[in-house]
């Protein structure tokens, strides 16, 4: 698999595990947090878990696909 082809499956990859999460975490808060607590103090409970799951989804596919880390440009 070339450079650009690992790249391109390793965002939809990415992409893929937080939106899952966030479907999911989205479904949750409406259904039992909101009407317990309100609609903002449940966002906001909601948004620790997002910024873990994307910062673990962005190291595992990394790991996962072997991204070098860092910026290239096509100079």
């Amino acid at each position: 698999m070339t450079s650009n082809n690992r790249a391109m499956v390793a965002g939809v990859a990415y992409f893929a595990m937080v939106f899952a999460t966030g479907f999911v975490l989205g479904i949750i808060r409406v259904l039992l947090v909101v009407p317990r607590l309100g609609a903002r103090p449940a966002e906001l409970l909601e948004m620790p878990i997002m910024l873990a799951v994307v910062l673990l989804s962005a190291r595992f596919v990394v790991t996962r696909y072997g991204i070098e880390p860092g910026i290239r440009r096509a100079c």
